[in-house]
């Protein structure tokens, strides 16, 4: 009975690494594609605020490719 246990133990240990790899992998793959996250409490207010200086000037090249062209 000991070693049926330890062996159900064992497999679902390696079931939560296997789906703890997965989510991980998940995780990467959406920050390869679509950048980090950024969170309102980490920029502050400021940084989602248009300035009135900033609206005046002529406006800056984005830095993030807008699309992909396979050839």
């Amino acid at each position: 009975m000991p070693q049926q246990l330890v062996l159900l133990v064992v497999q679902f240990g390696f079931l939560a690494l296997l789906w703890l790899f997965v989510l991980v992998a998940v995780r990467v793959v959406r920050t390869d594609l679509f950048g980090p996250r950024a969170s309102r409490a980490r920029l502050g207010p400021v940084a989602f605020a248009p300035s009135a200086r900033a609206e005046r000037r002529a406006p800056r090249p984005r830095s993030q490719a807008r699309r992909l062209v396979v050839t």
